[in-house]
């Protein structure tokens, strides 16, 4: 069974997730960037509301050729409640359909479990079967090797 790690990462906490998951798994790790400047507290800013109205943004690579994967892991940081825009346009718009999935996030609270089930929600709203999620709850204070603990402490 093959498998990929698809994430977006801003501040880098779900990018050491994601390498840590797909080292976990061996796993293909496949980056989303969102072609939407997201710096400074503008950036901050406007990304908190794209989150929050559940938008979607230009993303870089525009599609993958997910058929020889198996089982797919999907990752975003949590902003304003939400998933990044960015994931939001991968759940859209990339064929999904038939694969296990399986979505994770990265959030500096440890408030997630209603993110998730929104995810999980817009997910299968648009054909995906979605078999478990997970998070890695106040990422923002644990260094990278604490989050990598958690990863291969995890069963995934």
């Amino acid at each position: 069974m093959k498998s990929a790690v698809i994430y977006y990462s801003r501040t880098g906490k779900t990018s050491i997730t994601a390498k840590a998951l797909a080292n976990k798994i061996s796993g293909d790790l496949i980056e989303i960037k969102d072609l939407k400047s997201r710096k400074g507290i503008i950036g901050w800013i406007k990304a908190a509301m794209d989150a929050r109205n559940m938008k979607t943004t230009n993303i870089e690579p525009s599609t993958i050729d997910t058929s020889s994967y198996d089982k797919i892991y999907i990752g975003t940081p949590v902003w304003a409640g939400k998933p990044a825009p960015a994931i939001n346009t991968v759940l859209k718009d990339f064929n999904l359909s038939g694969k296990d999935i399986i979505l994770f996030a990265t959030l500096g609270g440890s408030n997630y479990k209603n993110m998730l089930n929104l995810m999980k929600s817009e997910a299968q709203s648009n054909g995906i079967k979605v078999s478990m999620t997970f998070a890695i709850p106040n990422s923002g204070k644990k260094n990278n090797e604490e989050i990598r603990n958690e990863i291969d402490n995890m069963n995934v």
